[in-house]
């Protein structure tokens, strides 16, 4: 797949990143969570950024995402402003497995200080998240953290900030060297 598009990352430690972080239409999760739940692995975390296209009440759609992901994986991460819609998911079936952080390195810091082998992290957002750099930050320093740079359709893997330093040929194609070929074409 093209990145950022159900790519898939091989890790450290049999660690497995499904990058999902393109486009996040609230309809289409079922369909992902069922894919989910067909993986076997020790653990499964699902990183969710802001979903699109949520009719009705928004905050009831991402409560009712959250179960749903619940049901599949062992722990979610909402991520940035839309995370304060599932505060009110409190309990024993929440604690220690629903979590609301406030940006993407917030996220990043807590996985990186929690690892398992084996574990599979989705990441799954809109453009305008930049989930992408959880899987960036597993094998370089990112020195661009910023949340909303407005630079939604480039993507981090094209931008010349993702690293603080210039990526060779950044405007036709990222050489990033954790990227296969495919993953490497533009979007």
């Amino acid at each position: 797949p093209l990145m950022n598009r159900m790519s898939l990352h091989p890790l450290a430690a049999d660690r497995m990143v499904v990058l999902d972080a393109w486009k996040a239409p609230q309809w289409t999760l079922a369909t992902c969570f069922e894919f989910l739940e067909q993986i076997d692995r020790p653990r499964k975390t699902i990183v969710l950024g802001t979903l699109s296209d949520v009719r009705g009440n928004t905050r009831r759609r991402y409560e009712q995402t959250a179960q749903a992901a619940l049901a599949v994986a062992d722990r979610i991460l909402f991520v940035g402003d839309e995370a304060e819609r599932v505060r009110r998911l409190t309990g024993p079936d929440y604690d220690g497995r629903l979590f609301r952080l406030t940006d993407v390195k917030a996220a990043w810091e807590m996985l990186s200080a929690d690892r398992l082998p084996g574990e599979l992290l989705y990441v799954k957002g809109s453009r305008a998240d930049h989930l992408e750099r959880i899987l960036h930050a597993e094998h370089a320093d990112i020195a661009c953290w910023r949340y909303r740079c407005g630079k939604r359709f480039q993507g981090c893997s094209f931008c010349s900030e993702l690293l603080g330093h210039s990526i060779r040929d950044w405007s036709r194609a990222s050489t990033l060297p954790w990227l296969t070929p495919q993953q490497k074409l533009p979007v």
